[in-house]
């Protein structure tokens, strides 16, 4: 499929286990940036771990809130947690996302990435570690 610059896209569709539709990426396969243009880069994740199952920046529902420190991002970057995109809300330098509290329930490292929803442009992995 071509996206209205005429690049070779794919299209991904997340689920919620429901089977209710949660989120759709289209990435840009191949080189994703212009000229100028640069993929979101991440400079640090607060916080960097939790102990499994151990809520952080509890919020009301009990989601847990990670703040991604980063540059190169716009209004349309949204996090990436294991390649599940998160609901993301991005500032200049920080893009801050909900973790639902069964995304952090079982010991080990997620791979968090940032994607700018317009370009597909990813950024390089980073770990959260659960305890």
């Amino acid at each position: 499929m071509l996206n209205e610059s005429g690049l070779p896209t794919k299209r991904t569709e997340y689920r919620q286990q429901s089977g209710a539709p949660f989120a759709e990426i289209i990435e840009v396969i191949g080189n994703p940036s212009g000229p100028g243009e640069r993929a979101p880069a991440i400079l640090g994740l607060f916080p960097p771990e939790t102990k499994a199952g151990a809520g952080f920046n509890v919020q009301p529902d009990g989601s847990a809130a990670l703040a991604v420190e980063s540059r190169n991002n716009n209004g349309s970057t949204v996090v990436l947690w294991a390649d599940t995109p998160l609901a993301s809300v991005s500032g200049d330098h920080v893009v801050t996302a909900t973790v639902p509290r069964a995304l952090f329930s079982v010991p080990g490292s997620i791979e968090v990435r940032l994607v700018n929803r317009d370009t597909g442009a990813r950024s390089k992995p980073v770990p959260f570690w659960v305890r």
